[in-house]
């Protein structure tokens, strides 16, 4: 009689604890399923901002890359220029010192 009655009460014990283990899961479930909503909805609403984000950034690179095109070739001329110059001159001077 007393190993029923142990059996019983541990029967009883195990089947709460699924029960509360099942609607702690439901629960945490239903939660999950709530923000994930919120999320999803955030995360439209920053796309379509980033879009216009995009939008405005690539005008401004298109912008930059036509006006800074031939500025940077002139620039880049004049420095080779420059370099070699000065490449030169220190060839020179290293001759000299060799001498």
């Amino acid at each position: 009689m007393n190993f029923n009655l142990w059996l019983i009460i541990c029967l009883v014990l195990i089947t709460v604890a699924v029960i509360i283990v099942a609607v702690y899961l439901v629960i945490t479930l239903i939660q999950v399923k709530k923000t994930s909503k919120e999320m999803e909805l955030a995360l439209c609403k920053i796309n379509d901002e980033l879009e216009v984000v995009n939008k405005v950034s690539d005008k401004v690179a298109g912008f930059a890359e036509k006006l800074s095109s031939p500025l940077v070739s002139a620039a880049s001329i004049i420095f080779y220029i420059l370099s070699g110059s000065r490449s030169k001159k220190n060839r020179c001077k290293e001759d000299e010192n060799v001498q």
